[in-house]
């Protein structure tokens, strides 16, 4: 019994580590867009695909009751940008949020696999 406690335990922190990287990871692209670094100072093509990125995301959070594999897959298909910039930041973004989704799939895999032995 005292086995299944820690176990929980650790895959709790892990799990709060988990999150918390993929929420800076998050956090560091939205300061990077709203503070001007993602596009060049009067490129405006580029403003304006990260602008439309931001609201496509916007939509596919709300459709999907911000339901974050749903999310994701959402923005992956139907957020299109044509700038090249915009459009690795969109995949850094995407790369942020399935990152944090493999790293909860991976620890119930071997809370389970513990459990079972």
């Amino acid at each position: 019994m005292k086995i299944i406690i820690i176990l929980f335990a650790i895959i709790l922190v892990v799990q709060v580590n988990a999150a918390n990287s993929s929420y800076q990871c998050q956090k560091d692209l939205m300061n990077q867009a709203n503070n001007g670094q993602v596009c060049q100072k009067g490129d405006t093509a580029c403003l304006t695909d990260l602008k439309s990125l931001g609201k496509c995301t916007d939509n596919c959070g709300i459709q999907n009751n911000y339901d974050q594999k749903k999310s994701n897959s959402c923005v992956d298909q139907n957020c299109t940008v044509n700038d090249p910039t915009v459009q690795k930041f969109k995949n850094e973004f995407l790369n942020c949020l399935k990152n944090s989704i493999n790293i909860v799939y991976f620890i119930y895999l071997i809370s389970l696999l513990f459990l079972l032995v």
